[in-house]
């Protein structure tokens, strides 16, 4: 952990949780850590056991300090038979599913169940202040600010992988990690809960008319995709939305970024790579080059030529990207 943004406290609440000790600009990165270790799939034919998973953990090097802190991760399934004070309790409770990459087989990535020490101690947030993602070579994790923190906040991410109204958050959260949320999102009742029922509804028919599958439209009318972007972007700046929902907006930002070079407008590549610098700096710095490299190769493929995806990671993040982009939007016509 990066000593100089955050530290861990005790709180009555929820116990130990990370807050930061100064100002922080949105698109830090607050933190990296490796895990403790990764564990395959969990099978009918190898279950998690406490065995297996503590022979896990000795073949990829856990000392005994590094045992005495996993041990010390919150388990939140301590009442329930058959895993209680276990280590596959904490597995549960602190494991992140995510993608692995080896040098034998790098385009083949595989599944596993990566368990972090500091990175688990992060309280959840329906409207969270950062958002996290991993590398897959190393399984570094790593924590970025999508907006400015002022200090003593409490630092937090979203636990879900999608987005969903309100009762659907709270049912998963509770559910699966076992507590009410009372983040302000989920605290919204009356006509306020008809409203964000309403915001949803249109990020979701946003994203969903944005989507990059239907290539021929978009080569068809760039223009009408443009002005769907567009509509996205705004509605992104004016609202106050989850961190699944920044997710799928941030994928479709990488997408767009793989029609580089493809004949598109100067006013499409320049909107693209705007859209590219706009949420990188809101949301963080995850695997976004292989994912657009990957989306390149894809469009190379079907289209039969060679398309490259490259731009220079000093202009990012963007100064001020809300205003910068706005400005930019106006422009295009």
């Amino acid at each position: 952990m990066q000593a100089q943004f955050v530290e861990i406290r005790v709180t009555e609440e929820k116990g130990r949780a990370v807050f930061a000790i100064k100002k922080i600009p949105r698109g830090t990165k607050l933190f990296y850590e490796p895990p403790f270790f990764l564990l395959p799939a969990e099978t009918e034919e190898q279950p998690w056991t406490d065995d297996f998973i503590k022979a896990e953990g000795d073949k990829q090097g856990m000392t005994a300090e590094k045992w005495a802190k996993f041990k010390g991760l919150y388990n939140c399934f301590h009442d329930e038979e058959n895993i209680g004070a276990t280590y596959h309790g904490r597995v549960l409770t602190n494991g992140n599913d995510i993608e692995k990459k080896v040098k034998d087989t790098p385009d083949i990535p595989f599944k596993v169940t990566a368990i972090y020490d500091s990175f688990s101690m992060i309280s959840h947030s329906c409207a969270p202040n950062c958002t996290q993602s991993y590398v897959q070579e190393t399984s570094e994790m790593r924590v970025y600010a999508n907006k400015e923190i002022e200090i003593d906040k409490e630092i937090t991410i979203s636990y879900l992988g999608e987005d969903m109204f309100g009762e659907d958050r709270k049912q998963i959260l509770k559910q699966r990690f076992k507590f009410d949320c009372t983040c302000r999102l989920c605290k919204v009742t009356g006509t306020a809960l008809t409203e964000q029922i309403a915001k949803f509804a249109e990020i979701d028919s946003l994203v969903e008319h944005s989507r990059f599958n239907a290539r021929e439209v978009i080569l068809a009318d760039r223009q009408a995709y443009l002005n769907k972007l567009k509509d996205l972007l705004f509605f992104l700046i004016s609202g106050d939305l989850g961190g699944g929902t920044q997710r799928r907006v941030y994928r479709n930002a990488t997408k767009i970024m793989a029609i580089q070079g493809t004949s598109c407008t100067p006013q499409m590549m320049e909107f693209g790579r705007l859209w590219y610098d706009y949420t990188r700096a809101l949301f963080g710095e995850g695997n976004e080059t292989a994912e657009v490299n990957e989306l390149c190769r894809d469009w190379s493929e079907e289209k039969g030529h060679e398309v490259r995806a490259s731009w220079p990671s000093s202009r990012l993040p963007l100064k001020d990207p809300l205003s910068e982009t706005e400005e930019w939007l106006w422009k295009i016509k």
